[in-house]
């Protein structure tokens, strides 16, 4: 068993580097491996990441990405690699009171509408998210809101057959 303090790094390695040095017993990702750092020794170990691990971080940056630029997160987030595409389901996307604008077809449009526009307006810092994790770019981006459920689904369309290498 071991503790350790997560970073989301989106800068560069040498600021990431000081940060592990500073704070003892870090994980962080980078290159498709998870890098421990155990005790005050500074020994490091390597592990391959998994699937699971990669889906893992990226439900983990992209419920911070909520909070810090949404203001409030999903109550749950479920994300899935397949091919080249990365699917995140979000769960408890909308406040109660959006649910109540959302009983009449214009109150409906409008949310969807502004709650669309939010999420595109923030699609650069997604794709940085997406990068940072995988190392792949995104190709495009599609996104869509049940007002019923409150869910919301992103698709990140990638360069590359992502689940291919990985499980290579």
């Amino acid at each position: 068993m071991y503790i350790y303090y997560r970073y989301y790094f989106l800068g560069n390695v040498a600021q990431l580097w000081r940060k592990w040095q500073k704070n003892g017993t870090v994980i962080f990702v980078k290159s498709n491996f998870l890098i421990y750092n155990f005790g005050a020794t500074g020994d490091a170990y390597l592990m391959k990441m998994t699937k699971g691990n990669y889906e893992s971080e990226i439900s983990k940056a992209i419920t911070q990405w909520e909070k810090d630029f949404l203001g409030r997160g999903s109550l749950s987030v479920k994300t899935d690699i397949l091919r080249d595409m990365i699917i995140v389901s979000l769960q408890g996307v909308l406040t109660q009171a959006e649910y109540k604008v959302c009983e009449t077809n214009e109150g409906l449009l409008t949310i969807k509408r502004t709650r669309s526009k939010l999420v595109e307006s923030g699609i650069d810092a997604l794709d940085d998210i997406i990068l940072s994790i995988t190392g792949e770019t995104v190709k495009s981006f599609h996104t869509d809101l049940s007002s019923r459920t409150g869910e919301r689904i992103i698709i990140f369309k990638l360069e590359n057959d992502f689940e291919k290498q990985i499980t290579e």
